[in-house]
């Protein structure tokens, strides 16, 4: 099943940068819940910190606050896109 956005958007350019750095890891089980400040977020920073991530990428970044101490630094997709060289 083909998930990619029509070409041209932004959203396609985003999956495509994000498709080549992906990595497969095992499910996390860490015992810190609750941990952000919205509760349903604390699994992406589990997956993050057994992926090995630099980054959690995301829209909502107020709610990724204390991630840092993970090494782990939080960016907006636009952000993303530019770092990697997907946007000028």
């Amino acid at each position: 099943m083909d998930l990619t956005p029509p070409s041209g958007t932004c959203g396609a350019i985003f999956m495509h940068a994000l498709s080549r750095y992906r990595e497969y890891t095992k499910t996390p089980f860490y015992l810190w819940r609750p941990f952000l400040r919205d509760p349903n977020d604390d699994m992406v920073v589990e997956a993050a910190v057994t992926g090995g991530c630099d980054s959690i990428v995301t829209f909502n970044s107020r709610d990724f606050a204390g991630v840092e101490q993970f090494r782990i630094r939080v960016m907006t997709p636009r952000e993303f896109l530019f770092e990697f060289g997907e946007l000028e």
